[in-house]
Protein backbone atom coordinates (compact mmCIF):
# COMPACT_ATOMS: atom_id res chain seq x y z
CA UNK A 1 0.00 0.00 0.00
CA UNK A 2 3.01 2.52 0.24
CA UNK A 3 3.96 1.96 -3.38
CA UNK A 4 6.83 -0.46 -2.68
CA UNK A 5 7.82 -3.52 -4.77
CA UNK A 6 9.22 -6.98 -2.64
CA UNK A 7 10.53 -9.08 -5.65
CA UNK A 8 11.02 -13.09 -4.52
CA UNK A 9 13.96 -15.28 -5.85
CA UNK A 10 12.77 -18.56 -7.07
CA UNK A 11 13.67 -21.64 -5.15
CA UNK A 12 14.27 -19.96 -2.38
CA UNK A 13 11.83 -21.04 -0.26
CA UNK A 14 9.59 -17.42 -1.17
CA UNK A 15 12.70 -15.68 0.46
CA UNK A 16 12.17 -11.46 -0.44
CA UNK A 17 14.87 -9.34 -1.52
CA UNK A 18 15.19 -5.95 -0.70
CA UNK A 19 12.02 -3.42 -1.69
CA UNK A 20 12.43 -1.44 -4.70
CA UNK A 21 11.20 2.26 -3.42
CA UNK A 22 10.15 4.80 -6.06
CA UNK A 23 6.40 5.14 -5.97
CA UNK A 24 4.54 7.36 -3.57
CA UNK A 25 0.89 5.45 -4.10
CA UNK A 26 -0.40 1.84 -3.90
CA UNK A 27 0.88 -0.15 -7.44
CA UNK A 28 -2.33 -0.79 -9.25
CA UNK A 29 -0.42 -2.74 -12.53
CA UNK A 30 3.05 -4.19 -13.34
CA UNK A 31 4.65 -5.61 -16.76
CA UNK A 32 7.67 -7.66 -18.02
CA UNK A 33 8.42 -5.50 -20.91
CA UNK A 34 11.08 -7.52 -22.71
CA UNK A 35 14.22 -8.79 -20.78
CA UNK A 36 15.44 -5.84 -19.15
CA UNK A 37 12.26 -4.05 -17.79
CA UNK A 38 9.43 -3.96 -15.41
CA UNK A 39 7.16 -1.14 -15.49
CA UNK A 40 4.77 -0.50 -12.57
CA UNK A 41 1.68 1.89 -12.66
CA UNK A 42 0.50 3.58 -9.13
CA UNK A 43 -2.03 5.05 -7.74
CA UNK A 44 -2.82 8.10 -4.89
CA UNK A 45 -4.23 6.89 -2.16
CA UNK A 46 -7.78 7.79 -0.76
CA UNK A 47 -9.33 9.18 -4.66
CA UNK A 48 -7.26 6.59 -6.70
CA UNK A 49 -6.50 8.95 -9.62
CA UNK A 50 -3.37 7.59 -11.74
CA UNK A 51 0.04 8.80 -9.94
CA UNK A 52 2.89 7.63 -11.84
CA UNK A 53 4.16 4.95 -13.79
CA UNK A 54 8.10 4.49 -13.60
CA UNK A 55 10.04 2.06 -15.66
CA UNK A 56 12.65 -1.01 -13.27
CA UNK A 57 16.12 -2.21 -14.67
CA UNK A 58 15.97 -5.84 -14.22
CA UNK A 59 19.36 -6.19 -15.28
CA UNK A 60 20.19 -3.82 -11.92
CA UNK A 61 17.40 -4.91 -10.00
CA UNK A 62 15.55 -1.98 -7.93
CA UNK A 63 16.92 0.80 -10.24
CA UNK A 64 14.37 3.23 -11.35
CA UNK A 65 15.40 4.77 -15.33
CA UNK A 66 12.05 6.72 -15.87
CA UNK A 67 9.76 8.16 -14.26
CA UNK A 68 6.44 9.72 -16.13
CA UNK A 69 3.93 11.45 -13.76
CA UNK A 70 0.24 11.69 -13.80
CA UNK A 71 -0.35 14.03 -10.72
CA UNK A 72 1.02 16.90 -9.73
CA UNK A 73 1.19 17.22 -6.42
CA UNK A 74 2.76 20.87 -5.73
CA UNK A 75 -0.28 22.27 -7.77
CA UNK A 76 -2.23 24.07 -5.49
CA UNK A 77 -5.34 24.46 -7.26
CA UNK A 78 -7.71 20.61 -7.03
CA UNK A 79 -8.51 20.97 -10.69
CA UNK A 80 -5.23 21.30 -12.01
CA UNK A 81 -3.27 18.55 -10.45
CA UNK A 82 -3.93 15.61 -13.06
CA UNK A 83 -1.51 15.68 -15.98
CA UNK A 84 -3.07 13.43 -18.13
CA UNK A 85 -6.36 11.76 -19.23
CA UNK A 86 -5.50 8.42 -17.54
CA UNK A 87 -8.72 7.30 -15.34
CA UNK A 88 -8.81 3.62 -13.39
CA UNK A 89 -6.71 1.44 -14.61
CA UNK A 90 -7.95 -2.09 -14.73
CA UNK A 91 -6.05 -4.41 -16.72
CA UNK A 92 -2.65 -4.17 -18.98
CA UNK A 93 -1.16 -6.81 -21.52
CA UNK A 94 2.39 -6.03 -23.17
CA UNK A 95 3.84 -8.07 -26.10
CA UNK A 96 7.38 -6.90 -26.90
CA UNK A 97 7.69 -3.20 -25.78
CA UNK A 98 4.17 -2.34 -26.65
CA UNK A 99 1.76 -2.22 -23.51
CA UNK A 100 -2.10 -2.24 -23.70
CA UNK A 101 -4.00 -0.63 -20.91
CA UNK A 102 -7.34 -1.14 -20.31
CA UNK A 103 -8.82 2.31 -17.67
CA UNK A 104 -11.78 4.14 -17.24
CA UNK A 105 -13.28 0.68 -15.77
CA UNK A 106 -12.66 -1.61 -18.88
CA UNK A 107 -14.61 1.25 -21.05
CA UNK A 108 -11.49 2.36 -23.10
CA UNK A 109 -7.86 1.68 -24.09
CA UNK A 110 -4.88 3.09 -24.21
CA UNK A 111 -2.14 2.57 -25.95
CA UNK A 112 1.65 2.77 -24.59
CA UNK A 113 5.41 1.88 -25.67
CA UNK A 114 8.22 1.39 -23.56
CA UNK A 115 11.30 3.37 -26.11
CA UNK A 116 14.97 4.17 -26.18
CA UNK A 117 17.19 7.13 -27.39
CA UNK A 118 20.46 8.07 -26.65
CA UNK A 119 19.44 9.56 -22.79
CA UNK A 120 17.75 5.98 -21.76
CA UNK A 121 14.78 4.60 -21.81
CA UNK A 122 10.77 6.15 -21.14
CA UNK A 123 7.35 5.75 -22.00
CA UNK A 124 5.45 7.20 -24.92
CA UNK A 125 1.66 7.46 -24.35
CA UNK A 126 0.23 7.39 -27.95
CA UNK A 127 -3.29 7.97 -27.01
CA UNK A 128 -6.78 6.58 -25.93
CA UNK A 129 -9.97 4.86 -28.01
CA UNK A 130 -13.24 4.41 -26.41
CA UNK A 131 -15.26 1.40 -26.21
CA UNK A 132 -18.62 3.11 -25.17
CA UNK A 133 -20.13 0.72 -23.33
CA UNK A 134 -21.06 3.12 -20.37
CA UNK A 135 -23.22 6.16 -20.76
CA UNK A 136 -22.99 8.04 -17.89
CA UNK A 137 -20.53 8.01 -15.17
CA UNK A 138 -22.23 6.74 -12.74
CA UNK A 139 -22.44 3.32 -13.93
CA UNK A 140 -19.79 0.33 -14.13
CA UNK A 141 -17.02 0.09 -12.04
CA UNK A 142 -15.79 -3.31 -12.31
CA UNK A 143 -13.59 -3.99 -15.84
CA UNK A 144 -10.96 -6.15 -16.73
CA UNK A 145 -8.39 -6.97 -19.05
CA UNK A 146 -6.58 -10.53 -19.89
CA UNK A 147 -3.87 -11.55 -22.42
CA UNK A 148 -2.61 -14.42 -24.59
CA UNK A 149 1.25 -14.79 -23.74
CA UNK A 150 2.36 -12.73 -27.28
CA UNK A 151 -0.47 -11.11 -29.06
CA UNK A 152 -3.72 -10.62 -27.54
CA UNK A 153 -5.97 -8.75 -24.87
CA UNK A 154 -8.77 -9.26 -23.83
CA UNK A 155 -11.06 -6.16 -22.07
CA UNK A 156 -14.64 -6.97 -20.22
CA UNK A 157 -16.93 -5.08 -17.91
CA UNK A 158 -19.63 -5.97 -15.39
CA UNK A 159 -22.09 -4.02 -17.09
CA UNK A 160 -21.85 -6.14 -20.62
CA UNK A 161 -22.01 -9.49 -21.35
CA UNK A 162 -19.77 -8.22 -24.74
CA UNK A 163 -15.79 -8.83 -24.49
CA UNK A 164 -13.56 -6.70 -27.08
CA UNK A 165 -10.41 -8.63 -27.90
CA UNK A 166 -7.47 -6.25 -28.92
CA UNK A 167 -3.81 -6.94 -30.53
CA UNK A 168 -1.47 -5.49 -28.21
CA UNK A 169 0.90 -4.67 -31.32
CA UNK A 170 0.11 -2.05 -34.16
CA UNK A 171 -2.29 -0.24 -31.78
CA UNK A 172 0.06 2.93 -30.79
CA UNK A 173 -0.24 3.30 -34.77
CA UNK A 174 -4.03 2.96 -35.30
CA UNK A 175 -5.91 6.15 -36.85
CA UNK A 176 -8.88 5.42 -34.54
CA UNK A 177 -6.62 6.73 -31.54
CA UNK A 178 -7.53 10.14 -29.53
CA UNK A 179 -4.13 11.31 -29.66
CA UNK A 180 -4.91 14.34 -27.49
CA UNK A 181 -3.53 14.46 -23.79
CA UNK A 182 -3.92 16.69 -20.93
CA UNK A 183 -6.20 17.20 -17.91
CA UNK A 184 -9.02 15.15 -17.75
CA UNK A 185 -11.28 18.10 -16.56
CA UNK A 186 -10.78 19.69 -20.86
CA UNK A 187 -12.19 16.59 -21.97
CA UNK A 188 -15.35 16.56 -19.84
CA UNK A 189 -17.48 18.03 -22.57
CA UNK A 190 -16.45 16.48 -25.50
CA UNK A 191 -19.68 14.74 -26.03
CA UNK A 192 -21.93 17.23 -24.65
CA UNK A 193 -24.44 19.57 -27.03
CA UNK A 194 -24.27 17.44 -29.30
CA UNK A 195 -27.10 15.14 -31.01
CA UNK A 196 -27.61 11.58 -29.52
CA UNK A 197 -27.41 10.59 -33.73
CA UNK A 198 -24.39 12.45 -34.59
CA UNK A 199 -22.57 10.09 -36.04
CA UNK A 200 -19.09 11.88 -35.73
CA UNK A 201 -20.03 11.86 -32.46
CA UNK A 202 -21.03 8.21 -31.93
CA UNK A 203 -17.87 6.86 -33.76
CA UNK A 204 -15.83 8.94 -31.52
CA UNK A 205 -17.62 7.37 -28.54
CA UNK A 206 -16.80 3.69 -29.85
CA UNK A 207 -13.26 4.26 -31.39
CA UNK A 208 -12.29 1.17 -29.85
CA UNK A 209 -14.20 -0.86 -31.50
CA UNK A 210 -12.79 -0.40 -34.52
CA UNK A 211 -9.26 -1.18 -33.22
CA UNK A 212 -10.77 -4.72 -32.04
CA UNK A 213 -10.05 -7.81 -33.93
CA UNK A 214 -12.30 -10.16 -32.14
CA UNK A 215 -15.45 -10.46 -29.85
CA UNK A 216 -16.89 -12.46 -27.26
CA UNK A 217 -20.34 -12.96 -26.06
CA UNK A 218 -20.88 -14.18 -22.80
CA UNK A 219 -24.53 -15.36 -21.21
CA UNK A 220 -25.45 -12.79 -18.67
CA UNK A 221 -23.81 -13.95 -15.47
CA UNK A 222 -22.47 -16.88 -16.87
CA UNK A 223 -25.63 -18.73 -18.23
CA UNK A 224 -26.87 -18.83 -13.83
CA UNK A 225 -29.16 -15.86 -14.39
CA UNK A 226 -30.21 -15.35 -10.60
CA UNK A 227 -33.83 -15.38 -9.79
CA UNK A 228 -34.55 -11.36 -8.63
CA UNK A 229 -37.35 -9.66 -7.32
CA UNK A 230 -39.25 -7.46 -9.15
CA UNK A 231 -39.52 -3.89 -8.41
CA UNK A 232 -42.88 -1.98 -7.54
CA UNK A 233 -45.09 -1.15 -11.10
CA UNK A 234 -45.09 1.95 -11.92
CA UNK A 235 -47.47 3.82 -13.19
CA UNK A 236 -45.30 4.94 -16.43
CA UNK A 237 -44.04 1.31 -16.88
CA UNK A 238 -45.54 -1.64 -18.73
CA UNK A 239 -43.41 -4.09 -16.83
CA UNK A 240 -41.72 -4.10 -13.98
CA UNK A 241 -37.97 -4.19 -13.71
CA UNK A 242 -35.55 -5.94 -11.97
CA UNK A 243 -34.55 -5.28 -8.57
CA UNK A 244 -30.85 -5.35 -8.53
CA UNK A 245 -30.06 -4.35 -5.28
CA UNK A 246 -28.87 -7.09 -4.03
CA UNK A 247 -25.28 -6.28 -5.65
CA UNK A 248 -24.68 -9.14 -9.00
CA UNK A 249 -25.11 -5.98 -11.36
CA UNK A 250 -26.22 -6.46 -14.83
CA UNK A 251 -24.19 -10.09 -15.46
CA UNK A 252 -20.92 -9.17 -16.98
CA UNK A 253 -17.92 -10.30 -16.45
CA UNK A 254 -15.82 -9.18 -13.42
CA UNK A 255 -12.80 -11.35 -13.98
CA UNK A 256 -10.82 -12.74 -16.99
CA UNK A 257 -8.29 -15.52 -17.83
CA UNK A 258 -6.93 -16.34 -20.95
CA UNK A 259 -4.59 -19.36 -22.18
CA UNK A 260 -3.82 -19.89 -25.58
CA UNK A 261 -7.36 -20.01 -27.12
CA UNK A 262 -9.17 -20.75 -23.81
CA UNK A 263 -10.55 -17.50 -21.63
CA UNK A 264 -12.47 -17.93 -18.46
CA UNK A 265 -14.48 -15.37 -17.06
CA UNK A 266 -15.87 -14.57 -13.85
CA UNK A 267 -19.33 -13.76 -12.62
CA UNK A 268 -20.77 -11.76 -9.78
CA UNK A 269 -22.85 -15.15 -8.54
CA UNK A 270 -19.50 -17.25 -9.21
CA UNK A 271 -20.33 -18.56 -11.60
CA UNK A 272 -17.68 -19.97 -13.89
CA UNK A 273 -17.68 -19.97 -17.92
CA UNK A 274 -15.43 -20.63 -20.30
CA UNK A 275 -14.70 -20.14 -24.38
CA UNK A 276 -12.57 -21.64 -26.84
CA UNK A 277 -11.49 -18.78 -29.72
CA UNK A 278 -11.27 -19.52 -33.16
CA UNK A 279 -8.23 -21.10 -34.34
CA UNK A 280 -6.61 -18.31 -35.66
CA UNK A 281 -6.05 -17.15 -31.59
CA UNK A 282 -4.20 -19.85 -31.50
CA UNK A 283 -0.58 -19.27 -29.54
CA UNK A 284 2.13 -21.15 -31.49
CA UNK A 285 3.46 -21.97 -27.98
CA UNK A 286 1.03 -21.66 -24.79
CA UNK A 287 2.04 -19.14 -22.14
CA UNK A 288 2.60 -21.12 -18.08
CA UNK A 289 0.23 -19.27 -16.50
CA UNK A 290 -2.67 -17.38 -17.12
CA UNK A 291 -2.05 -12.99 -17.33
CA UNK A 292 1.78 -14.37 -18.53
CA UNK A 293 4.07 -11.50 -17.92
CA UNK A 294 1.39 -8.97 -16.02
CA UNK A 295 -0.93 -8.79 -13.01
CA UNK A 296 -3.50 -5.86 -12.12
CA UNK A 297 -5.50 -5.15 -9.00
CA UNK A 298 -8.83 -4.11 -8.51
CA UNK A 299 -8.71 -3.01 -4.91
CA UNK A 300 -10.33 -0.12 -4.23
CA UNK A 301 -7.69 2.47 -2.49
CA UNK A 302 -10.71 4.12 -0.03
CA UNK A 303 -11.13 -0.36 1.17
CA UNK A 304 -11.12 0.11 4.89
CA UNK A 305 -8.50 -3.15 4.97
CA UNK A 306 -5.44 -3.16 2.24
CA UNK A 307 -3.55 -6.87 3.04
CA UNK A 308 -0.22 -6.50 4.28
CA UNK A 309 2.33 -8.52 2.89
CA UNK A 310 4.86 -9.44 6.00
CA UNK A 311 8.27 -11.19 5.64
CA UNK A 312 9.86 -12.57 8.07
CA UNK A 313 13.24 -11.12 9.30
CA UNK A 314 16.73 -13.07 9.30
Amino acid sequence: SEGNIVPFLEHSNGRAMPSWRGHGGMIQAMAVVGTKYLVSFSIQMGHGNPDAAVIWSLEQAGVPLYRKDFWDPNQRNIFKKQLHRMDDICGISVQGNHILLADKYGDRVVAVTVEEDEEGSFLELHGYANIGRRYYDGEGFHGRMAMSKSKYGIVAMEISPTALIFPIQGCSTHENLDRRDGNRRKFDDDYQNREEDDYECLKEKRAARGIAVGKIEWPLWGGNKPTRKKKRLEYFLDVSPDDDSDGLGRGGPVQLAMRGRNVVAGFTNGTLAKILLPEEFEERMSSLSSNHLVSCSNLSSCEWHIPILECADD
